[in-house]
């Protein structure tokens, strides 16, 4: 009957034992995290993520938007005093001309630091050539070109 005794108090002692260990080995067991607190968790975390991409975002753009574009090969003769044109000429440079000839302006554009102009249905800007000719200034209702000989050619827009 001891016998007996001592084997049920074994029993008891490894059944209590047990939990013990689980407490142990599994501290966290016991700790519960209620559903708020992980929604409140996820949209701190999400406003986080928002507000990065956000700032993010406005500085990309804002560099993209201040940054200066390169400089081109047509960008040399914007300036007709840099240009090689002016300095051979043997004309005199305020030669103007206003002709009708087979180009025709239909409009020009301007934003920025870009001026581009619509002529015989092909978009030119300042620097570029059009029979024979390079354009030096767009202006809204009028170009500029000049010629090999320093002769200046004005084209309006027609109407």
């Amino acid at each position: 009957e001891h016998h007996n005794l001592s084997k049920e108090n074994k029993q008891y002692t490894l059944e209590y034992n047990i939990p013990e260990k689980q407490e142990t080995i599994n501290g966290l067991s016991d700790i519960r995290i209620r559903p708020s607190a992980i929604i409140l968790f996820c949209l701190i975390v999400s406003v986080i993520i928002l507000a990065t991409n956000t700032v993010l975002y406005y500085l990309k753009t804002r560099a993209s938007s201040t940054a200066k574009t390169p400089i081109s090969e047509s960008s040399i003769t914007q300036n007709p005093t840099v240009s090689n044109i002016m300095t051979t000429e043997s004309a005199p440079i305020n030669k103007s001309q206003q002709i009708e000839t087979s180009i025709v302006l239909s409009g020009a554009l301007m934003a920025e630091d870009k001026r581009v102009a619509l002529i015989n249905n092909d978009v030119y800007e300042i620097g570029e050539s059009i029979d024979e000719k390079i354009i030096t200034n767009i202006s809204l209702n009028e170009v500029e070109l000049l010629d090999k000989n320093g002769v200046r050619t004005i084209i309006k827009v027609k109407k």
